[in-house]
Formats: structure tokens, sequence, C-alpha cells
């Protein structure tokens, strides 16, 4: 059963998480890092089913948007979020399943939360060499809506990507 709330400070090795067009120092392993939160072995079914950036806030089952007007490097494909910014993501399951949300984000002491039917996650970055990731774990019924909120918590992230994979 995954945890409510609980929160992960360590980058990981190279997988997935580099978006087309995007940042290439990415160090999440979304496997290691999913299955810590779950306290046992997390399997990824493929690759993602749903990656939005901000050069590309929608997908076929989901959307992001940042209700405030943030800083975006379009050629770093990349949002800066001070302190108290938030985004917003929503994504339709398109089956029974367990999902991992996966938020990429870098930046010096920069702090995010993902805040959703899981409760409260909250992640640190403390290498600011390295981009690390706030992760949950979601399980849902066909058709089911997430809708959650990414917030930052302390520093300037730099945020990346929002990344959602079936486990």
């Amino acid at each position: 059963m995954p945890k409510p709330t609980t929160t992960e400070t360590t980058p990981q090795a190279t997988q997935h998480l580099i978006p087309p067009g995007g940042h290439g120092n990415s160090t999440v392993n979304p496997a290691h890092i999913l299955s810590h939160l779950a306290d046992r072995p997390i399997k990824i079914a493929g690759p993602p089913l749903l990656t939005l950036t901000p050069g590309n806030p929608f997908g076929a089952d989901g959307y992001m948007y940042f209700p405030e007007k943030l800083y975006s490097d379009p050629t770093q494909n990349t949002v800066l979020m001070g302190p108290g910014d938030i985004g917003v993501v929503e994504f339709t399951a398109p089956a029974d399943a367990a999902y991992g949300v996966v938020c990429t984000y870098g930046g010096y002491q920069a702090g995010m939360s993902l805040i959703g039917p899981w409760g409260v996650v909250i992640s640190f970055n403390v290498d600011y060499r390295r981009d690390t990731s706030a992760v949950a774990l979601w399980l849902a019924g066909k058709g089911d809506k997430l809708f959650f909120q990414m917030s930052n918590n302390s520093g300037a992230v730099i945020f990346h990507s929002v990344q959602i994979f079936r486990i």
C-alpha cells in the first residue's frame, strides 16, 4: 500500500526523464524512486503514458497549466517557479491500474510539493547540479480523473516535466 505522505531527497540514475528538446542533466530513475515510495519493488510498464513540459503542456489524456504568469524559457523547455508558485495537472486514467506520477525539477535548495489524492508529497533538491523529482502513487479505475497541484515550497524551482507511468 502506498504511503500517503513521504519525502524523497536522493537523485538516482538517469532513465526516462529527458523530454524531447528538454533538459539533459536528469538523474532520476522512476522505477527506483517509486519503489522507495511504495516500500516494495515497482516495475514500470513501458514508457510514460503522459509527458507534459512547458513547451508541450497538452497530451491525449491530460494537461497542465500555471495559473500565475511565470518566467518560461522556451530554449530550455523550463518554467522558473518562485516560492508559493503553483502548477496544476489533470490526467484521465486509461485503465484500472496503479500510476506513478513523477515531477522533475532542478534548482539550488529548491523544494517541490505534490498535493493530490495521495496527500502531500514533499521533495527537496540538495544538489543544484542535478535534477530531482517529487513522486507519488495513484490507484485509479478506467476514466478516473486525477487532479493535482505542484507547488514550490522553497528556493527557485526550475520546472522541467511531469510524467505519468503505468505500474
